[in-house]
Parts: C-alpha cells; sequence; structure tokens
C-alpha cells in the first residue's frame, strides 16, 4: 500500500489537535445545556461562535429564541441564527425560515422563509421537508403546486416526521390532487398513531370500524377510538359513545356510552331515555370537530399548518338491528379455539344480537379468547367483571379482584384506556384483594398478544 507522505501525516496530526478542543468544548456545552446549567453552556460556547462555529452559533439562537438562561429576545435569536445559517446550518436555515414565516424578531417575509425552508430541506431535515411541503401545498412564499407538496410532504414522512406522515394520510383519504387511496391512507395514518398523534390515532379508528383501506376490525377500531379518546379527541369519544349505547363492537353498556358522551361534550343524550330511544330511533349523528393541527415537538419550533380541510365527518354506526346468523353451538374450551371467533361469539352472547342475550356464555368465551391474547375480549371481560355480570362460582376472589386482572393484561399491552380502568379499581382494593390479585396475575393463563 501506498505510504502518505510525512507532511501530510503532520498536517493530519495538527488539524487534529486543532479540532479536538473545540469539538470537547462543544460537548461539554451540550452536557450542560442537557442538565440544565445554561449559564455554564454559554460559556462554553459563546467564544466558539465568537470564532464561527455554527453549532455553538444555532445553540446560543435557540437559548434566545426560547428564553433559557437569559431574557427571550427573538431579535438576538435571529442574528445567532443568521450566523449559522449563512454557514449552511440545516437546523439554523430552519429555524430561520420559522421567524421569517411568522414575523418573530423580523419582518414577515414569506418569500424569504419559503427560501430557507427549501435549503434546510435538500440539506435533509425532515421538519423542513414538512414546512417546505405546507408552503407549496398553500401557497405561501410561492405558488401552489400540489405535486411539490406531495413530493416533500412524502419525503418527510419517510423520513418519521408525524405531521408530514398526517398530511400525507390526509391527501390520500381524500384524494386531494388524485384519486383516493384509502390503503396508503391507512398505512401513513398508522404510522402517525403510532407516534401519538391523536388525529390519526381517531381517523385510523374509523377505517377500521367502516374496512376503508384496511380489514375491517372493532376490536381494532376499539383500541384506536380508545387511545384517542383517552386524549381528548371528541369524534372517537362520539363514536364509543353510539358503540356502547347500541351494543355495536362491543357490549352494551350505558354507564361506558354515558362517559364518553359527557367527555366529547358537544352530544346531549338524555342519561335515564338512552337506552330505550337508542333502540327505538339510533342517535342523530353530529357533526365531527374540525381537525387539530398537531403541534410539533422539540428541538425546532415548528409552525402550526394553516387549517387543512377536514376529514369526512365520522359517521354514528347504524343503529338499525343487525341480521346475524342464527345462533352456534359454543364448542367445548380448547387451547386451539381461534380467539377472534371466540370474541365474536361472546359479543353475540353479551349483546343478545343473533341469539338469546345470555352473560355466562358471553364470559366464558371472552375469557377463552382473552387467554389467548385477545385484548378487546380481555377487556370486555375486565367489564363485565366490573358490572357484576358474571357468576361467581364461590367467594375464592371478588368480581373486582378479576376485573383488576384482566385490565392490567390491557394496560401492560397499552391498550386503550385500560390503564385508567387498572388504577380505578386499584384504588378500591383491600389489602387481601390485593393479595389475591397479584396471585391470580401470575397464575391465570395468559398468551401475551402481537403489536398492532
Amino acid at each position: 500500500m501506498k505510504q502518505l507522505p510525512a507532511a501530510v501525516i503532520l498536517l493530519a496530526l495538527a488539524v487534529v489537535c486543532a479540532v479536538t478542543p473545540v469539538a470537547a468544548d462543544y460537548l461539554e456545552g451540550l452536557a450542560a445545556w442537557r442538565a440544565g446549567d445554561y449559564p455554564e453552556a454559554l460559556r462554553h460556547w459563546e467564544p466558539l461562535a465568537a470564532a464561527g462555529d455554527p453549532d455553538s452559533s444555532y445553540r446560543i439562537g435557540r437559548m434566545y429564541y426560547q428564553g433559557l438562561g437569559k431574557e427571550q429576545d427573538y431579535a438576538e435569536a435571529v442574528r445567532r441564527y443568521h450566523a449559522a445559517a449563512e454557514v449552511g446550518h440545516p437546523r439554523a436555515m430552519n429555524d430561520l425560515g420559522f421567524m421569517y414565516e411568522n414575523g418573530h424578531g423580523v419582518d414577515a417575509d414569506l418569500e424569504k422563509a419559503f427560501r430557507l425552508y427549501r435549503k434546510a430541506a435538500v440539506a435533509g431535515r425532515p421538519v423542513a421537508r414538512f414546512n417546505l411541503a405546507r408552503m407549496y401545498d398553500h401557497g405561501l412564499g410561492v405558488r401552489a403546486d400540489p405535486a411539490e407538496a406531495m413530493r416533500w410532504y412524502s419525503r418527510a414522512a419517510e423520513g418519521g416526521h408525524a405531521g408530514a406522515q398526517l398530511a400525507l394520510a390526509r391527501l390520500y383519504d381524500l384524494g386531494r390532487g388524485m384519486d383516493r387511496n384509502p390503503g396508503k391512507a391507512a398505512k401513513w395514518y398508522r404510522k402517525a398513531a403510532r407516534q401519538e398523534s391523536v388525529p390519526a390515532m381517531s381517523r385510523l379508528g374509523y377505517l377500521y370500524d367502516k374496512g376503508s383501506g384496511v380489514k375491517p376490525s372493532m376490536e381494532k377500531a376499539t383500541e384506536w377510538y380508545q387511545k384517542a379518546a383517552a386524549a381528548g379527541d371528541p369524534a372517537a369519544q362520539r363514536n364509543l359513545g353510539s358503540m356502547y349505547a347500541q351494543g355495536i363492537g362491543v357490549y352494551r353498556d350505558i354507564d361506558l356510552a354515558r362517559k364518553y358522551f359527557s367527555e366529547a361534550g358537544d352530544v346531549k343524550v338524555d342519561p335515564d331515555a338512552l337506552r330505550d330511544e337508542v333502540a327505538i330511533n339510533g342517535l342523530k349523528p353530529v357533526a365531527a370537530a374540525p381537525p387539530v393541527v398537531e403541534p410539533e415537538p422539540e428541538p425546532e419550533p415548528i409552525v402550526e399548518a394553516p387549517a387543512v380541510a377536514a376529514a369526512p365527518p365520522v359517521v354514528e354506526p347504524d343503529p338499525e338491528p343487525i341480521v346475524q346468523a342464527p345462533p352456534v353451538v359454543e364448542p367445548p374450551p380448547a387451547v386451539e379455539a381461534d380467539p377472534e371467533a371466540m370474541y365474536a361469539l361472546g359479543r353475540r352472547h353479551a349483546t343478545g344480537r343473533g341469539g338469546a342475550q345470555d352473560d355466562e356464555r358471553a364470559a366464558d368465551a371472552f375469557r377463552q379468547a382473552a387467554e389467548a391474547g385477545h385484548l378487546q375480549a380481555a377487556y370486555d371481560l375486565a367489564f363485565m367483571y366490573l358490572r357484576g355480570r358474571v357468576k361467581m362460582p364461590d367467594r375464592s376472589s371478588s368480581p373486582r379482584v378479576l376485573a383488576w386482572v384482566w385490565f392490567t393484561r390491557c394496560a401492560e399491552a397499552g391498550f386503550g384506556d385500560a390503564a385508567t380502568w387498572r388504577d380505578k379499581v386499584e384504588r378500591e382494593l383491600n389489602s387481601k384483594e390485593r393479595a389475591e390479585a397479584d396471585r391470580l396475575l401470575l397464575s391465570i393463563p395468559w398468551q401475551s398478544p402481537e403489536s398492532s
């Protein structure tokens, strides 16, 4: 192998020796920043910024922008961002674009914001790609271009940006500038939902509910509705209220229906007349609340996108009686039993749809499905115990102990609002019941479910 000249080697060593102290000072400042010691971070970064280090200039700009360790000063933040952006610092370019878009510390200038976002996007910043897509989507600082918006939303979404994943899902869902593609919409809603995007959770529940772009699954619909409802999404809360009031997809539970309608806050229902009213006339559909624009996570300040065209209103399930196959003879308990089929059987017995209502058979079917890892069955079984709908053969265990066990199984898998109900039931257990609950949690058969 050809050896490098000694002069080249000495030059490389000199560069390393010159760079290493700078890198060390920057990292020490970063460690102080993360520990919340902002004066110490500034002590390390100010000399580096004065010497032209863009990372240090950017970090100091963030301190002025957020008011960390000093008074908030947008104008000084702009000056520091400029120093870093001029030498091609992607994060500084994105944040400076934000300042120009919103007129923070400078006169608002959408064209400058667009140019800065584009430079940062080309440099690979997912959040800048999302911001650039917004500019093309809504004609901010540039002529509206749906094709370019789609291209940059796609690149940002593939880079893991939840806001871009939600925006891309909506484009496919609504068919804006293209044919509708429910399958691709479901794919991107799912990715955004797994990053805790509440509007994506709610819409994904709807897609599973209606079988749009995905295989219909009331279990998954209920799971995603519950996650969105727990985060305060009114459309998901209304849908859960309707499902529990009518016994569609879940066993009928007027108390839970009342809870979800109350949390939604925009549906007036007389609790005392709810059961009969639903049975006779159903519930009148209510227009869904407009989609909430998801705030972007740190470390970059992100512009909240202008209102996006709302997804189609969530329509409540058809309240008319559903024609189902005649009741079937329940098979004897078996490990090989299909949990989805057992859950469906439990639902028929719990709601009385397709045959006589029978709580004992419903609980037994839910139990078999739950022991095989079916989360919705475990959740419904927990509520049957909690509502006193399961006949206890002896007094060795109380219903609320068993409710706690199954809520706990669901909570461990992150299912819906099971953790809330687990904690609520746990507060009501006495010391003897707590000991029994711990014992049963280890002894009751359970097959850990696969993640959805």
